[in-house]
């Protein structure tokens, strides 16, 4: 009678595991104790014998058990276990000829591992009195029980052997990874560092560009200033491009090692759209792109972190500026979703440039991700612009995500902010 019938996926764990060892395989030296008897010796001891019937998954004898009985196995192939089903150690399969549970009767000790059908199994079994009763009768039967014992412990000895070599192995490819892990964290907490000094350094000429443009606008004679607006307006507005790059570089950083916090402030979505829009007018008039903002009325006021959210906006602009075809149109929406299981705004920024293909979607957003449009490849964005994006945006537990444009044409940037209670 079977203790217990594992569950289809459990017996499948045991039969066909995941690294097949060659200890696994039968070992004819241990199969031999029957074929050693005499004649006499095997009819007298199978006059001994009751046979039982097992299925695949049937467990025969479970670790701890006392040792009862001899078993010999007449038909089929049995797996023997240590451990649990769910995560068994397999010590190795026998099969027609077999003779297990000697060790447990000769000792009077409890089993030390599991067995289990992994088919229809026939064994015929020997309650212990009856089998110290035939060695009584057969004393030169014992010496077939030491060597049949010995082929076990040589074959233990042997399994010892390659289970320390195998630690050892495993050990010195762990020592190994160790090695890696440390070098490539010294490797990118010196490209963090190396990064923040270059950032620092970029700031301060900028900044003295920025300034001088203010005091060029301040000084300067009306009429002078007047013939070179233009000038003064591009230097301005590459100015604050680059500043965002910079603040973006910095941040993206930052966000990716965990070292930032989000200020809560109080957010007008559609204020920070139009004032985005109304700094880049130059950009947008300059490569005569129409602008429509279609900004529902119903769209709330929400806390964010005020310079993430206009910085992860006017990149995703930016972006559609830059790649755009003059001539082009930029449509940004805004709406609440309230029946949503969360609450949340959509923003939308809708242009007519190139698009950007379903094969590199899922890279957009990598730092420094490089898309083939029309079969050359640019740094859409630099790859950093939207890599910021996303970082912030998650930050938020909102999400970003890309589609294409109205009619197939161009691209649709998407973003959700949760409306806060």
């Amino acid at each position: 009678m079977a203790k217990y019938q594992l569950t289809d996926t459990e017996l499948a764990r045991i039969k066909y595991p995941p690294i097949m060892d060659t200890r696994l395989i039968d070992n004819p030296s241990i199969t031999q104790f029957i074929q050693q008897l005499t004649a006499v010796q095997r009819n007298a001891l199978f006059t001994l014998t009751y046979e039982n019937q097992y299925a695949a998954g049937d467990v025969i004898v479970q670790e701890g058990d006392n040792g009862e009985a001899l078993y010999i196995i007449r038909l089929g192939k049995v797996a023997i276990i240590k451990g649990t089903y769910e995560t068994p150690t397999i010590l190795g399969y026998q099969g027609l000829g077999s003779v297990l549970g000697e060790m447990s009767i000769l000792e009077g000790t409890n089993h030390s591992a599991t067995v289990i059908a992994i088919e229809n199994v026939r064994m015929m079994q020997i309650k212990r009195d009856n089998f110290l009763h035939f060695l009584e009768e057969h004393p030169d039967v014992n010496q077939y029980i030491l060597a049949s014992l010995s082929a076990h412990l040589r074959e233990a000895d042997k399994d010892r052997q390659r289970s320390t070599r195998k630690i050892n192995h495993q050990q010195k490819q762990i020592d190994d990874l160790i090695a890696q892990k440390e070098e490539l964290i010294k490797t990118a907490h010196a490209r963090m560092e190396m990064s923040d000094h270059i950032i620092h350094d970029l700031r301060n000429p900028l900044n003295l560009i920025h300034g001088a443009t203010q005091m060029l606008e301040m000084m300067l004679p009306a009429e002078v200033l007047l013939e070179n607006q233009g000038l003064l307006n591009i230097a301005s507005t590459a100015s604050a491009r680059m500043q965002r790059l910079i603040d973006s570089l910095l941040d993206t950083s930052r966000m990716e090692s965990g070292d930032f916090e989000l200020k809560q402030d109080a957010l007008n979505i559609h204020l920070v759209i139009q004032d985005i829009i109304a700094q880049m007018r130059l950009s947008l008039e300059k490569r005569e792109i129409d602008v429509t903002l279609e900004l529902a009325d119903n769209v709330p006021i929400i806390y964010a972190d005020e310079a993430k959210i206009i910085r992860a906006i006017a990149n995703l602009v930016d972006n559609a500026i830059k790649f755009m075809p003059e001539g082009g149109s930029l449509r940004i929406e805004a709406i609440s979703q309230t029946a949503a299981a969360i609450p949340h705004i959509l923003i939308s920024i809708i242009d007519t440039g190139p698009g950007i293909p379903n094969s590199a979607r899922k890279h957009i957003f990598d730092r420094y991700a490089q898309v083939d449009v029309d079969g050359k490849y640019s740094h859409y964005g630099y790859g950093l612009g939207l890599a910021f994006c996303q970082l912030a945006i998650e930050a938020h537990n909102g999400r970003i995500w890309i589609e294409d444009g109205d009619d197939g044409i161009g691209s649709r940037f998407n973003f959700t902010l949760p409306i806060n209670n």
